[in-house]
């Protein structure tokens, strides 16, 4: 796994993620959590894939656990019944937070097994 920081002030991203040569078929091993609740968001999710776009084959899906630490008043997570999916008030901003995370740890692991 590799290790992912990011901070710039108005969020911070950090978890692990996947060596690109342990990508998945699904996105089943894909773990978000805002704030510490686990959650499920196309936003966070579609930024993580486009991080590793240049990194990995269009079918495959990386692994991580991204914990997303954002003020409270940020997001709305009374979108589904369960509070299982979110909306940010920045979708851009917290888009851009994830990509440049993931894309900055893969970036600084040296892609070996």
């Amino acid at each position: 796994m590799v290790p992912v920081e990011y901070d710039d002030g108005y969020i911070t991203v950090s978890g692990y993620t996947c060596k690109p040569l342990y990508a998945k078929s699904s996105r089943s091993f894909q773990n978000f959590f805002i704030n510490g609740r686990y959650v499920k968001s196309k936003t966070v999710m579609a930024a993580l894939e486009q991080g590793f776009s240049s990194f990995i084959a269009p079918e495959k899906f990386p692994v991580c656990v991204l914990f997303i630490d954002i003020d409270p008043e940020r997001v709305d997570v009374n979108v589904h019944p369960a509070k299982l999916e979110v909306k940010f008030s920045d979708e851009k901003r917290v888009f851009d937070a994830v990509y440049y995370a993931a894309l900055s740890a893969l970036q600084g692991e040296d892609r070996t097994a």
